[in-house]
């Protein structure tokens, strides 16, 4: 996936391609687009599905 990581870096695929840094970029936007895209999902599937077939995600169980 170079041309994500290029876009990613900004367009600097050395800056990727440095061991660490591209390890630690890596784990840094994983996390990042886990929390955003696994909060969007919940918020997406809440609003939408959730009004019209009452089912919700809660994010605790009681």
């Amino acid at each position: 996936m170079p041309a994500i990581s290029r876009y990613l870096a900004g367009g600097d695929t050395a800056l990727i391609q440095t061991g660490l840094t591209g390890f630690v970029l890596t784990i840094v936007y994983g996390v990042i687009g886990g929390i955003i895209g696994g909060g969007f999902f919940a918020f997406l599937y809440n609003r939408v599905l959730g009004e019209h077939h009452g089912i919700r995600i809660e994010a605790e169980y009681e």
